[in-house]
């Protein structure tokens, strides 16, 4: 027995010398090189594809089955150059192969040439490689099928493999998109790794130059890392893990921006899990850290991880992107920016539970979540204060804005649309989420609010604000809307409450006005519909009312013009020069029309000292100009002895009218309406007439009607006294009224 087993034992090895000897004489006997077009055609016939082969060709058998070719060229069906390969190489020890533990000496593939064309319809050249058609569905499924079935009896052996270097040297891609006029080259790209086994370090190399026609920008990148494979190429590590990369092109003007990535990647497909761990990502002066730790990555991937951004100056971001900075009136601002939050994600759901933004002095703290599936976002955030003036551009110079008045508007004609008022309709059709802020104080055009609540979500294309609230100079706002852009005319919705506001600090905070003082109540609702703001505008319709109380009237002082016109309606002359302009009034009150770019207030009513004021007027938001008119009634004194005003004055409602530009440098001019006041002199001059004639007729009538009664007190029909003098005046007024007609 164990004769026949040593015979068996030398009859494999005399047989394995005779197969190793005859593919050794068939390696050193044979030139593959004189049966290039047969090896070319045994190609074409195979896979479809035209290749030529234009360098040597060299094999090997033992010890290293290797094969080494160059100058090979692949064509497309049309004779197009697909790619060119300037050499490879690859060997392998024989002796490892019947051993079941494979071990490379190398893999080279040298100046590699790869053209990737769109033609003008869109048709890549990839598509013309090969003359024989695809697999049909069917195949591809037995294929996919039998493929599966074979790799399963092997899902959990491990593999022992050595490749002692691979090396990608000098590879050019090219590729052109003619449709979209786009070319990107990556020349050169060049790769190598090391020492390749499994559980084994694998000191890998990378570095390409890569650069976009379409944006503009090249880059050249470095990537260096340690792979670690387990024997049964289950579990990856990249550890550690760095890539650098400079950034250069005209978006950068003349900059080099840098960025770099280092971290630690792990992947384990048997316990399906991603480890990302402690990833640092730089861009010039900005710096994140990321941590995840993702599990059943092949199912809905479980999210555990955190993210911050190191503080970091926006402004010195921009200038290092080769950008403008920010123009700002306050220069200190932009230049500590940070952000921090833990991530988390259960199911569909990923949540930031404990998010903190800041932004210089301003710190926002909150929470969010996205649901994957709906896209929905839900977000609190509160914050302390923020100051948004300093973050405003810098006041334009006289020369810029005197430059900017004098510039025609881009506005076209009335109803038509300005060439960048669109609203983003589509955009807010999008829009899912749920959001509320709360803010202890805001300063906006240098008005201080505080204690600001915001909640407003958006789902379907209805938008609604539910809540804008806040308290403004010792009073509070309430505001509301609603938006649905789901309609062909989208249609838009707000209501206003401001409720016992201080005017005049808060004006003077404004805009540095002074017109008016007193204790605001004000409510709106207002409407409208459009694509663009100058439709909305055009559109708008709406009410409002108000009411100010112990308020004052700036810039001017009706009690000294409604004297003026007293004055002047009895011929007089009074200087009202030195009269404060100021009124004081008790209460205010009126209602506003909004029609268009029409704003109209039909009614306004004051009760002032020794004057009750009216008006009515409008104002005209296309030209921002005012057209006002008061009726200034003297009901009492006017608080100056020079202004007496007779019984033939008072309750005459003296008129003022107040014209002018509204918004800008000037305030509109105020003062007594001329054209009504002629006819006010018209009417005191016919009331006095009336009086005269009065006076005369009563006098005529009663020495006449007294000596008619002396000569009938004689007369047998006797009347009591009180009959006598009814009688009397009935007639009297008869008689004048009769005289009165001759004169109307």
């Amino acid at each position: 027995m164990l004769k026949a087993v040593k015979f068996l034992f030398v009859g494999i090895v005399i047989l394995f010398i005779l197969v190793t000897a005859a593919l050794f004489a068939i390696t050193s006997l044979l030139d593959p090189n004189d049966y290039k077009p047969e090896i070319e055609n045994a190609i074409q016939e195979s896979t479809g594809f035209h290749i030529n082969i234009n360098g040597a060709i060299d094999w090997s058998i033992y010890p290293w089955l290797g094969l080494e070719l160059s100058e090979i060229q692949v064509n497309t069906t049309e004779g197009a150059p697909f790619t060119t390969l300037d050499n490879m190489q690859f060997r392998v020890a024989l002796m490892s192969l019947v051993k079941m533990s494979p071990r490379a000496d190398k893999l080279v593939i040298d100046g590699l040439q790869l053209n990737l064309e769109k033609d003008s319809k869109g048709v890549g050249n990839w598509e013309k490689l090969s003359d024989r058609e695809a697999l049909s569905a069917n195949d591809e499924q037995d294929t996919e099928k039998t493929a599966t079935e074979t790799a399963k009896p092997n899902q959990e052996q491990d593999f022992d493999f050595t490749v002692s270097e691979i090396v990608l040297a000098n590879i050019n891609v090219n590729y052109t998109d003619k449709p979209a006029g786009r070319t990107i080259v990556l020349s050169p790209l060049n790769v190598t790794a090391t020492d390749i086994s499994t559980d084994s370090p694998i000191p890998v190399k990378i570095d390409f130059t890569l650069s976009d026609s379409q944006s503009g920008i090249s880059t050249d990148g470095k990537l260096k890392t340690t792979v670690t494979l387990s024997k049964d190429l289950k579990r990856t590590e990249l550890s550690p893990f760095s890539a650098k990369f400079a950034l250069s092109g005209k978006p950068f003007g003349s900059e080099t921006v840098n960025t770099a990535i280092n971290t630690a990647i792990t992947l384990d497909t048997a316990g399906q899990t991603l480890s990302v761990a402690n990833m640092s990502l730089t861009l010039e002066n900005l710096a994140a850290i990321i941590d995840l730790q993702i599990s059943e990555i092949d199912k809905t991937p479980k999210i555990n991880g955190s993210a911050k951004i190191v503080d970091f100056s926006l402004q010195k971001l921009l200038t290092n992107l080769g950008q403008k900075p920010i123009p700002t009136t306050d220069d200190k601002v932009l230049k500590k920016i940070a952000f921090s939050t833990s991530l988390k994600s259960p199911g569909n759901q990923i949540s930031l539970p404990d998010i903190q933004l800041t932004l210089d002095d301003t710190v926002f703290k909150g929470n969010a979540s996205i649901d994957q599936k709906t896209s929905r976002i839900l977000a609190r955030l509160d914050g302390n204060a923020i100051d948004i003036d300093r973050y405003s551009p810098p006041e334009q110079k006289e020369g810029t804005q005197e430059q900017a008045r004098t510039t025609p508007s881009p506005d076209t004609t009335p109803g038509g649309t300005a060439p960048d008022d669109s609203l983003p309709i589509e955009m807010l059709k999008g829009l899912n989420f749920d959001l509320s802020a709360n803010l202890q104080q805001l300063v906006a055009q240098n008005m201080t609010i505080q204690d600001i609540a915001i909640q407003t979500t958006a789902k379907n294309g209805i938008i609604k604000l539910n809540k804008a609230a806040g308290k403004l100079y010792k009073g509070d706002f309430l505001a509301t809307a609603d938006i649905n852009v789901k309609a062909k005319k989208p249609t838009w919705k707000l209501h206003s409450e401001i409720n016992r506001v201080e005017l005049l600090p808060m004006l003077k905070d404004f805009r540095e006005l002074t017109l008016l003082a007193g204790n605001l109540n004000f409510k709106a609702d207002i409407a409208s519909t459009g694509k663009n703001l100058t439709q909305l505008q055009n559109n708008a319709d709406g009410t409002a009312s108000f009411n100010i109380d112990k308020g004052a009237l700036e810039g001017v002082n009706l009690q000294a013009l409604a004297c003026k016109g007293a004055a002047q309606l009895q011929g007089k002359k009074v200087d009202i020069s030195q009269r404060p302009p100021l009124t004081s009034f008790n209460d205010m009150s009126g209602t506003v029309k909004i029609n268009g770019r029409i704003i109209s207030n039909p009614s306004l009513i004051a009760s002032l000292a020794g004057i009750a004021l009216g008006g009515h007027g409008q104002v005209n938001t296309a030209d921002n100009t005012l057209e006002y008119g008061l009726d200034l009634k003297v009901v009492g004194e006017l608080g100056d002895p020079n202004c007496e005003v007779n019984k033939y004055i008072k309750d005459i409602a003296i008129p003022v009218k107040c014209t002018g530009s509204i918004g800008g440098e000037t305030s509109p001019d105020c003062g007594l309406d001329t054209t009504r006041m002629s006819d006010m002199v018209k009417q005191i001059a016919r009331r006095e007439a009336t009086r005269k004639i009065d006076k005369a007729i009563d006098r005529k009538l009663g020495k006449w009607l007294n000596k008619k009664e002396k000569n009938q007190e004689g007369s047998t029909d006797s009347r009591a006294d009180t009959e006598k003098q009814q009688e009397k005046e009935d007639k009297k007024e008869a008689v004048k009224g009769l005289i009165k007609g001759l004169f109307n």
